[in-house]
C-alpha cells in the first residue's frame, strides 16, 4: 500500500508531499520513498487540486485479489494512497474539502495530547516530532527504509540519524513529518481490511 504523506507549510499554498509504499518482506515492513515533490501554488485551492491529482495518479494506486473462502468470486479492490495530512500549526482544515473529493484523509497533529478522533477532526492521530522521530529511527536501524530511495538532500539528514548523532528535528523541517508520519502510521496503525 501507499501512503501520501502531506506537510502544509506556513506559506499559503506550499506543502512538502511524500509518496511512502509500504511492503512485507518475510514478515517484516519495508517502506520505500516513491516520490517527493515540494508544492508551491498560488492558493489552497490549486493545491488542494495537486495533492487529489496525486492521490488518484495510477501510478499510486494498489490493485489487489481479494479471495473468499466461502466460495464468492474474486475480486478486485483498487486502492488509493491514504493521505496523512499535517501542518506547521496543527490546522487541517483542508481534511473536510479532502475528503468531499472522495480522498481517504487522516490527520496527523503534533500537539501534546491529541488523540484519535479528538476535536474538530475525525481520524486525527496525537503524534509529537519526538513520536515522529523515534519511529524514524527504529525504522532505520532496523533497515526497514531504503535510505538510496530517498532524495539526495535528505541522505545526509537520515545519515545521522541512524548514526544517532542527529538532534531532534521538530516540525521545523517539512520532509521530516511528510516522511514520518507515514512511518509512524504504518508502524502503530493497523488496519483491519474486510471482505
Amino acid at each position: 500500500m501507499f501512503y501520501l504523506g502531506v506537510y502544509l507549510e506556513e506559506e499559503e499554498g506550499a506543502a512538502q508531499l511524500a509518496i511512502v509504499e509500504k511492503s512485507f518482506f518475510r514478515g517484516d515492513r519495508r517502506y520505500r520513498m516513491a516520490h517527493w515533490v515540494h508544492l508551491h501554488e498560488r492558493d489552497e485551492a490549486a493545491l488542494i487540486k495537486r495533492v487529489l491529482d496525486m492521490h488518484r495518479d495510477e501510478r499510486w494506486t494498489t490493485v489487489k485479489k481479494a479471495f473468499s473462502q466461502n466460495g464468492r468470486p474474486l475480486k478486485i479492490k483498487r486502492e488509493p494512497p491514504l493521505i496523512l495530512l499535517s501542518a506547521w500549526n496543527d490546522e487541517i482544515h483542508l481534511a473536510e474539502t479532502l475528503r468531499q473529493g472522495r480522498a481517504s484523509v487522516e490527520g496527523v497533529l503534533s500537539r501534546e495530547g491529541a488523540g484519535q478522533g479528538e476535536g474538530t477532526y475525525y481520524h486525527t492521530h496525537g503524534v509529537t516530532a519526538e513520536m515522529v522521530h523515534l519511529s524514524f529511527a527504529a525504522t532505520l536501524s532496523k533497515r526497514g527504509l531504503d535510505p538510496l530511495t530517498l532524495p539526495p538532500s535528505l541522505v545526509s539528514q537520515v545519515g545521522e540519524l541512524t548514526s544517532g548523532e542527529g538532534t531532534l528535528l521538530g516540525s521545523s523541517e517539512p520532509w521530516f513529518f511528510a516522511v514520518g508520519s507515514c512511518l509512524w502510521h504504518g508502524e502503530f496503525v493497523r488496519r483491519i481490511k474486510r471482505y
